[in-house]
């Protein structure tokens, strides 16, 4: 079993900003929104009607979390 390799420093500011981004992303997802890229940015949106379910079902959104 090899032994566990040593964390490496991060920088403070960009784990702030990284543990803000992360807690949106939940926050969001959790209201039903997805992040997509647009131009190189990324929005948070609501899925289509007829998009996948995000929550991974398989079905439609209109029939599984969106109904």
């Amino acid at each position: 079993m090899n032994a566990p390799r040593p964390v490496e420093e991060v920088d403070p500011e960009f784990a702030a900003d990284l543990k803000l981004f992360v807690e949106k992303v939940v926050a969001n997802h959790l209201e039903q929104k997805v992040l997509v890229t647009v131009d190189g940015f990324y929005i948070l949106k609501e899925p289509g009607r007829n998009e996948p379910c995000i929550c991974g079902s398989g079905k439609k959104f209109k029939h599984c979390c969106g109904g």
